[in-house]
């Protein structure tokens, strides 16, 4: 234990092992109210843990599982679903139907609005279903099947 755990009413935290894994539990003495966990220098919070399993970096009152405020970088990105039109694997704070999805293998869409905008694939391109580029190069204008370099379809808009 850190701190003082039998004095009344002080904060301190214990190291819980379990199934051998051992836990830090920060708690409040006479009330066996578990709190939030703080990790920085002195007073300052660089990283709190809250008791609903949150985890903050910079940030002291997290939302989410991870709730990172300031610039941030990794790696490597994983998403947990490739996400569609409507709901994009990758969005935006605020705009949940705007961002990227994962339609088909090696494909990626960017969508707005709920609506697919642009779709790349290992072999094509397309905007809207308005403008089509296939494997050969050909871009099509109102058709996903230009027949030519350059094939515009009339009346198709």
């Amino acid at each position: 234990n850190l701190g003082t755990p039998g004095a009344a009413n002080t904060e301190y935290v214990r190291l819980l092992p379990s199934s051998n894994v051992y836990y830090l539990q920060p708690i409040q003495t006479g009330t066996g109210v578990t709190r939030d966990m703080n990790i920085g220098p002195g007073n300052n919070v660089g990283i709190r843990v809250t008791t609903l399993g949150n985890v903050g970096i910079g940030n002291t009152v997290p939302n989410t599982i991870l709730d990172v405020t300031g610039t941030a970088s990794a790696s490597l990105f994983y998403a947990g679903t490739s996400g569609t039109a409507l709901l994009p694997a990758y969005t935006f704070s605020g705009d949940p139907n705007t961002g990227l999805f994962n339609k088909a293998a090696d494909s990626i869409s960017i969508t707005a609005g709920g609506a697919e905008q642009l779709n790349l694939t290992a072999t094509t391109a397309s905007i809207s279903n308005a403008l089509y580029i296939d494997s050969n190069n050909n871009v099509g204008f109102g058709t996903t099947g230009p027949a030519e370099k350059l094939h515009i379809l009339i009346g198709s808009f």
